[in-house]
């Protein structure tokens, strides 16, 4: 099984404007999973038959993974959970490598994860959903996480491990971390929206806080910040 993630509609739309994309023509497809056909000489990790998935194509010179087979680079790749189907262990790759990435990169290890705060916006989304489990049930965090508002989201958010779902349609910024984060803001802010609502993420942070983003390609005004 493959996955199609959203660098790859991006890949496809800007082309060579989006530093590392393939040369074309172009196999797109980052992630997969499957079954070992076969091995090099020099791979010990893995044999023919194994069940494994991974992040290891669909860049620069890599072939994509939206194809019937791969050469991958063994470094690259893993053996798939047993309790993960084909599917499931495809869709994975990528968002969990750029969520738990994000997470350890913005310092949710340091110190006692439990009595750390963590945002996310886009709670529902791809790697949004996945952080949002990462800091919860991984790390012990505790967890609110932004959405558009719908009951179904809501209440996904809350199935997830959040302490909260946030409808950010209805509630400022100002109003949800005065209610969850004792007016002070959040030690971490995790951003899988980008764009304009970078503000928002720098707006909600506490003094000394750290903000990770998945979509920082943008120009913003940081005075404000200060």
């Amino acid at each position: 099984a493959s996955s199609v993630n959203t660098v790859d509609c991006m890949i496809r739309t800007m082309g060579k404007d989006l530093p590392l994309s393939p040369p074309e023509p172009a196999v797109l497809g980052m992630d997969f999973a499957g079954t070992v056909e076969a091995v090099g000489d020099d791979v010990t990790k893995f044999k023919a038959g194994d069940e494994v998935y991974a992040c290891a194509g669909g860049l620069a010179n890599l072939q994509g993974t939206l194809a019937d087979y791969i050469a991958a680079d063994a470094k690259l790749v893993a053996l798939k959970p047993k309790n993960l189907s084909m599917k499931e262990a495809a869709a994975l790759p990528l968002v969990g490598i750029t969520a738990y990435e994000g997470l350890v990169r913005s310092g949710i290890e340091n110190g006692d994860s439990a009595d750390k705060k963590i945002l996310v916006h886009g709670g529902t989304g791809g790697v949004g959903h996945v952080a949002l489990q990462l800091a919860a049930k991984h790390f012990g965090a505790k967890v609110y996480a932004t959405c558009v508002g719908t009951p179904e989201q809501m209440e996904l958010i809350k199935s997830l491990g959040a302490q909260a779902a946030i409808n950010y349609k209805k509630e400022s910024v100002e109003d949800y971390v005065a209610k969850y984060a004792d007016g002070k803001g959040f030690d971490i802010v995790y951003d899988s929206v980008g764009g304009p609502n970078m503000l928002k993420s720098f707006e909600a942070a506490t003094l000394n806080g750290n903000i990770a983003s998945t979509v920082s390609l943008c120009e913003l005004d940081l005075t404000q910040a200060h």
